[in-house]
């Protein structure tokens, strides 16, 4: 079998060894967080050994860990704003070991760790999902994002299997990275659809507005907080944390709305399903996502949406019902007209069986088996190859 580069890479006669390369990963809340741990978890309850390895900037956070059968590395990294996460302890590390792995997956463009793990150990098959937004709320950021594509052009060639969440993801980065296309899939987030539907109800003041997510300011919350000015007997739930968060509270201190704020920084998935499950309405005013996994949490629970009318956030509104869009360009007092009138709108039924991330983990396990050269095959298992049930090598050399 040949690799990426042309060099030839024998397949396991073990267990299939991935290493996970993640900015940010649990107990931190957020789209690219929970997208690594739910892969991870699939992987691992497959017989997959999966190593993460991440950065921890504030170094209150155990350097290695035990999480659901992954084992977590975490190094210190130099991350101003919660961005870049420059790690060169994660880097040195990584280098030193790469060749033990059989693929190595890299998560998030933006951030500095799965780009330059791209240069190392060629002839180690790659997978990159890059949660691409293609641009920064920051006018400085976006300058420094037009050299780093230009670095990130010859990085590109060291991914074996690029891995778009979202149609719209994979459409911008094939005009920014023209040429990746036959090196592309698009798999969409999962849902944890059976914590999401037993999750209990839990007593909030309603009538109740939620948005989860990192606190960055193109997530556009301080014009949840503006509407709530309107909306004078809601109260807002904000699940997440980051580095708009002070920002946000002296906003909520001045307009008067700070006592209808309640703030969670990190919460587990058994109490983030409850407040799905609870709210009255559900909000995302995000300028650009990649995919939206707060959102599509939220729809799986059944809980009413106002979403911004950004290209992936549209077949939502398309597709399912008690869905708001609302214009990039709304004023508070639209979108609080919005809120209002989806909170009077009560739960919705709709069906998500497909995305359940038993499946999804599927799917990225066919893309490490295809740059591996192995493929399906649920009638031939090879017995004592190494490989999850249900696989087989395509080259009868391997089988």
């Amino acid at each position: 079998m040949q690799g990426s580069q042309g060099t030839t890479v024998p397949l396991p006669k073990r267990s299939l060894r991935v290493a996970q390369i993640t900015p940010r990963f649990y107990p931190y809340v957020g789209g690219v967080e929970r997208h690594v741990q739910q892969i991870g978890l699939g992987l691992a309850a497959r017989g997959v050994r999966v190593d993460v390895y991440t950065t921890d900037p504030s170094g209150r956070l155990p350097r290695v860990d035990a999480i659901d059968g992954m084992v977590v590395r975490r190094f210190p990294a130099w991350a101003p704003n919660s961005s870049y996460f420059l790690s060169v302890g994660l880097l040195r590390y990584l280098a030193r070991c790469a060749r033990d792995y059989d693929v190595i997956h890299a998560h998030n463009y933006h951030a500095l760790p799965a780009m330059l793990c791209l240069w190392m150990a060629r002839e180690v098959p790659k997978v990159l999902t890059p949660h691409y937004h293609g641009s920064s709320a920051s006018p400085f950021r976006n300058v420094l994002l037009g050299g780093y594509k230009t670095l990130s052009r010859m990085a590109l060639p060291g991914a074996s299997r690029i891995i778009c969440v979202s149609e719209a993801e994979a459409q911008l980065l094939r005009e920014d990275f023209p040429g990746i296309e036959s090196r592309t899939a698009v798999i969409p987030n999962g849902v944890d659809l059976e914590g999401l539907k037993t999750a209990a109800l839990i007593p909030l003041q309603h009538p109740s507005v939620l948005c989860v997510g990192r606190l960055e300011s193109y997530k556009n919350v301080d014009l949840i907080v503006r509407a709530l000015a309107h909306l004078p007997n809601h109260a807002l739930y904000l699940v997440g944390d980051g580095p708009h968060r002070e920002p946000l509270m002296r906003l909520a201190v001045q307009t008067g709305v700070e006592k209808r704020i309640h703030r969670f920084a990190n919460v587990k998935d058994r109490q983030l399903y409850q407040f799905y499950r609870s709210a009255d309405v559900v909000v995302n005013l995000s300028r650009f996502e990649s995919f939206g996994m707060a959102v599509i949490e939220a729809i799986a629970a059944g809980a009413p949406l106002v979403l911004s009318d950004i290209p992936v956030f549209r077949p939502y509104g398309g597709t399912f019902g008690g869905i708001r869009l609302v214009s990039a360009d709304a004023t508070e007092r639209e979108v609080a007209q919005a809120i209002g009138e989806m909170c009077s709108l009560g739960r919705c039924t709709r069906d998500l069986s497909h995305l359940s991330w038993t499946e999804i983990t599927a799917r990225v396990l066919d893309v490490y088996m295809d740059v591996l050269g192995v493929c399906r095959d649920r009638q031939d298992v090879s017995e004592g190859s190494g490989l999850p049930a249900g696989w087989r090598s395509c080259d009868p050399k391997w089988g």
